[in-house]
């Protein structure tokens, strides 16, 4: 290291330029020095300014000839006019649109990754234009310096050979600085080629310094202040030397010789200035920023070329439907970014709507649970901000992997719907815990803003180990006043506004059910511990019913609430379910098929305790909106459309998982309908090989009637209530007998009965009792489990008439129609038209459950037979007699027929039919 004193000048960092004087004799020497001169003026300027491309240069595919026009089949590109720099400070610029041929006429050499050629070619001859295909592979193109001559410039004057009068030996009239473009083929990684989906994302996150091993750590840290984490970026890997070039993109080529994509922001910088230090340079200089920058036009060149290719998919289809093979998953809608993409920029704009992506689709586990709607003059901001972030580690979603990044923030200009901006949040992020008895936070994050404070509304979802402890609602029978026949309780998890003078206009229901008791203790202690202090555990507990209540019908939906759970001074308000507008398994509010139904509002729903589709149909609407947000209308419209769809899950059996799938081209509700299992009861009881066979899974029958047996209480299907001794049953388990169905299918043959005979040790006449005690029992619990509709759901029912009939013992759809039709009258204050109105209303409803096909103990064979007979309903059957029917089945139960006629018609006395 040399050494000088201050204020002497430092000669060798100077710039000598020719001294210009009158008299001087000047040369081509002097002149090319003052040029020269110049040149390092411009290049230390340059250098300040820095590298990288200055405007223009995009590569592109060449648009198609016109029409008529001869093709060169030779592999080519287009590369728009623009000027870069490069990093020996040299303008390169094109100034106008080129197309640029990859593979030359004049030179044949194959390049290697560590060397430049100007085509790479299948032969080392030179080859007829035509026949040149380009190499598949992966491709850098540049654009370099290059220089020429041009022109002949007469001379006279003197040469250093020659002396004066002598003819100078270089008589070139220009010296020319131009360009050339220039293509390498890059060898890659295992890695980076494994997943062909992604190559174009690697390929670009491995030129950014980022691939799934991650960056790597230095090994010192500058100045003491901890590592810093750096990235080898894939062209420093290359053995290629760049010193001339300015990378303009990547090519991929396919075998069939045109381009798989060409991606010019995996390698394509904008101007960049010179590393003011050098130890922080990955942190904050000015190439950090670009490469940030470039991410996210990679990403949004990326996906404007899927949405290119979607579009051209389309109109091909469109043209030619028959060789449109696709399924609709295949539309942009349907695309997952771990798809596509191993990392997302740390912010980037997203175009969605129809035609286009869903965004909560496209980032997966990364989606937030709603858009946060912001001026479109932030979004900007939004972004710039983001080039400050490291990119998003994606995916996969698809085997269930959770992300290892946070959800990202999703922002939209309400008057622009057609785009979002995803972004890292730059917000502090951290996970809440509840302490909640019986409840989960909802995998909740909290953004905090530095100096602000905010409340925080968090979701919870109810613990499954908890249910058993507090179950969310609760069944109860026979309610006098008000008349309720069958109705179910459930809470509602917020705390209601009420007073002494409300409840004083309703009734207490008196006395409570055991159970009900039960249910609102494990409530108790809940909301004892949640809103302590208010003397909730030493309450005394209390239901009030709106005296005149009347259950939400389709078309007529209450807006307050009809019922409260009372604990001292504290209530909360309670759903009514009527019976017929029960699931008998519980069909989550997402699985209702309510259409237009958003997550925000299922979310919202579930913060105060309804889950259920069943809950929505019991539900006022005042109590959808102030939970959702949304007007009154919105919560009358939906509580509608939850009763329909509470009608159609019921009457299609649909609250079975798998009931709605396909098998071998027949859905899985008409098998069993062909196999005549058309109620609860009867798969509950259902053969479990039989059914298998049909489904052609045992294992997914197994599974329907499992959830049969959920559906309906035990007494209806087991062996106990059957009346088989406890320690017999595992002898009949290891023959497959499950239940009273499978005890009577195989008591029907004389190969069962023996088997049976055997394995209870019973004789002939015992196995035939439990055999007629099976089918009777079967009967009547498909009657009693009917869904019928309840009395205060007739089209002229009011609260008032039905609870002056449960006066007088009335409280069934079957005992109007068999009543006096004088007593009615007398009970009700009807006229003698609106009671017989009200009796065909009665036994028209009661028709609904009473098909001979949905009791459990008639079989697909006997089935057959009654519709030969003309006997479609229990009325029919009861026409026909015991003789007659019995006389029809004898092709189905032979000598056993008088005895399975009358234990069905045992059953049916026994339903009170």
């Amino acid at each position: 290291m040399s050494s000088i004193e201050i204020q002497q000048p430092l000669i060798d960092s100077g710039i000598r330029s020719v001294n210009f004087f009158n008299g001087r004799l000047l040369s081509g020497e002097d002149l090319n020095a003052e040029q020269e001169a110049n040149r390092e003026g411009h290049m230390r300027l340059g250098t300040a300014i820095g590298t990288g491309v200055v405007t223009g240069l995009e590569v592109t595919k060449p648009p198609p000839p016109p029409p008529g026009a001869e093709s060169d089949s030779r592999p080519k590109v287009s590369v728009g006019k623009g000027m870069a720099i490069n990093s020996l400070v040299q303008t390169l610029l094109l100034n106008d649109n080129i197309d640029v041929f990859l593979l030359s006429t004049s030179h044949g050499a194959t390049p290697s990754t560590a060397t430049t050629t100007q085509g790479a070619f299948r032969s080392s001859q030179p080859a007829p234009i035509g026949q040149y295909v380009l190499d598949e592979g992966v491709y850098l193109l540049t654009i370099a310096p290059d220089a020429t001559n041009e022109g002949f410039s007469p001379v006279s004057g003197f040469s250093n050979a020659g002396g004066i009068g002598a003819t100078a030996a270089c008589n070139t009239r220009y010296l020319v600085d131009t360009i050339q473009f220039r293509l390498y083929q890059l060898t890659l990684s295992s890695g980076i080629l494994s997943e062909p989906g992604h190559l174009r994302n690697k390929i670009a996150y491995a030129c950014f310094g980022f691939t799934d091993a991650g960056p790597s750590q230095q090994t010192s840290s500058p100045y003491a202040f901890g590592p810093l984490m750096q990235s080898e970026k894939l062209l420093d890997t290359l053995k290629i030397n760049l010193t001339n070039d300015v990378p303009l993109a990547i090519l991929v080529w396919t075998s069939s010789g045109a381009p798989r994509f060409i991606d010019n922001w995996s390698v394509r910088r904008r101007l960049t200035g010179p590393a003011f230090t050098v130890p922080w340079n990955g942190a904050m200089g000015d190439r950090r920023l670009a490469e940030a920058e470039a991410m996210f036009l990679q990403f949004q060149g990326q996906i404007a070329d899927i949405q290119l290719g979607a579009e051209v998919t389309r109109q091909t289809a469109t043209a030619s439907p028959a060789q449109n093979t696709q399924p609709a998953a295949s539309t942009l809608s349907a695309i997952r970014a771990d798809q596509l993409f191993s990392y997302l920029p740390a912010a980037g704009y997203l175009p969605i709507g129809k035609d286009s992506f869903d965004w909560k689709t496209f980032l997966g586990p990364l989606a937030p649970s709603a858009i946060t709607c912001v001026d479109r003059r932030l979004l900007r901001l939004i972004l710039h901000n983001s080039f400050f972030e490291d990119p998003i580690k994606v995916g996969p979603y698809a085997d269930g992997t959770q992300p290892s990044e946070p959800p990202v923030d999703v922002y939209q200009d309400p008057s622009q719907t057609d785009f979002v901006l995803f972004s890292r949040s730059n917000n502090g992020r951290m996970v809440v815990t509840v302490n909640a008895k019986g409840y989960q936070p909802a995998n909740v994050i909290v953004s905090l803003a530095t100096g602000q404070q905010t409340q925080v509304d968090i979701p919870l979802n109810q613990d499954p180990s908890a249910v058993v402890q507090r179950p969310q609602f609760v069944d109860v029978d026979e309610i006098t006043r008000p008349a309720l026949h069958k109705i179910r309780f459930s809470i509602v998890q917020r705390p209601a506004n009420f007073s002494a003078s409300l409840l004083s206009k309703m009734i207490k229901v008196d006395p409570l059910p055991q159970n009900v008791v039960d249910w609102l203790s494990s409530w108790k202690t809940w909301f004892s511990d949640l809103y302590p202090g208010q003397g909730i555990d030493c309450s005394t507990l209390a239901i009030y019913i709106n005296d005149y209540y009347s259950p939400p019908k389709i078309g007529r939906v209450p807006e307050d609430p009809s019922a409260y759970a009372v604990f001292g001074t504290f209530a909360v308000p309670l759903l009514i379910n009527v019976s017929y507008y029960t699931t008998p398994l519980s069909v989550p509010l997402a699985k209702a098929g309510i259409h237009g139904l958003t997550d925000d509002i299922i979310h919202a729903l579930a913060g105060i305790g309804i889950l259920y589709v069943d809950q929505v149909a019991g539900a006022w609407s005042k109590l959808i909106a102030s939970a959702t947000g949304q007007p009154v209308e919105y919560g009358r419209y939906l509580i509608s459309d939850a009763l329909q769809a509470v009608e159609n899950i019921n009457s299609k059996l649909l609250y079975y998982e798998g009931i709605d799938d396909w098998v071998n081209g027949t859905r899985v509700e008409e098998i069993l309908e062909q196999l005549a299992i058309r109620d609860d009861v009867a798969l509950a009881n259902a053969d479990q090989d039989e059914l298998g066979e049909n489904l052609h899974s045992v294992g997914f029958a197994n599974r329907l009637i499992t959830q049969a047996r959920k559906a309906v209480p035990a007494e209806h299907w087991s062996l106990e209530s059957l009346g088989v001794p406890k320690e017999q049953i595992p002898s009949l388990r290891q023959i497959g007998i499950t239940s009273k169905g499978e005890f009577a299918k195989m008591a029907e043959t004389n190969e069962g009965h023996k088997q049976l005979e055997s394995v209870l040790q019973l004789d002939p006449q015992a196995i035939d009792q439990l055999h007629a005690k099976a089918y009777q029992q079967m009967t009547a619990s498909s009657l009693a489990l009917a869904r019928e509709k309840d009395l205060i759901l007739l089209p002229n029912v009011n609260a008032e008439v039905v609870t002056q009939l449960a006066g007088s013992n009335i409280t069934t759809l079957d005992q109007v129609t068999k009543a006096d039709k004088a007593k009615l009258m007398e009970v009700t204050g009807l006229s003698e038209d609106a009671a017989e109105d009200l009796q065909e209303e009665a036994e028209h409803a009661k028709k609904e459950g009473l098909e001979v096909v949905k009791l459990a103990s008639v079989t697909r064979d006997v089935a057959n037979v009654l519709d030969k007979l003309g006997v479609k309903t229990i009325s029919h059957l009861i026409e026909k007699g015991e003789e007659g029917i019995a006389e029809a089945v004898k092709e189905v139960h032979g000598d056993r027929a008088i005895r399975f006629v009358k234990a069905l018609f045992d059953g049916i006395r026994g339903a009170g039919r």
